[in-house]
């Protein structure tokens, strides 16, 4: 007997318990990261996809016909992107973007080339589209955060 005054064999089963409970509560824990990694990967390929998309959209609208023609595809992605938003964890997805390798750079550039088609647009005045420049005056309007 033991100190505690438990068998030798119960100890060990209580010792034992003492250290793959932990063990078993960490890896649960790492399951849970890894499954809400998924998730925010899934996230993150939705929103590339989307601003990919929004891009494109933003690319062809060179005249007055083919921005008439571009709204249709430029509000059903700027919907999807509205929706993403709303079911997002911000800080999460920043979380992820921040810490996966090879993530960030590609938004940069999708970011940065869809600045240059606002500015082109914006230049072109919207090609006298005054529902064009009420769709994208909160992307055109908005400032930087501080710092950045």
């Amino acid at each position: 007997m033991w100190l505690t005054g438990l068998p030798r064999k119960d100890m060990m089963t209580v010792m034992n318990s003492r250290w793959i409970l932990p063990a078993l509560l960490a890896g649960s824990m790492c399951t849970a990261y890894v499954a809400q990694a998924e998730g925010e990967k899934e996230v993150y390929t939705r929103l590339k996809t989307d601003l990919q998309e929004q891009l494109r959209v933003l690319r062809s609208m060179t005249n007055p016909a083919s921005t008439q023609a571009g709204i249709p595809a430029l509000d059903k992605v700027l919907k999807r992107l509205r929706e993403l938003n709303t079911q997002t964890d911000e800080a999460e997805l920043w979380r992820y973007i921040d810490n996966t390798p090879g993530v960030k750079q590609p938004l940069i550039t999708i970011l940065e080339d869809t600045m240059v088609q606002l500015h082109r647009i914006e230049q072109a005045k919207f090609y006298a589209n005054k529902e064009l420049r009420r769709r994208l005056a909160p992307m055109l309007n908005s400032a930087p955060a501080p710092g950045v």
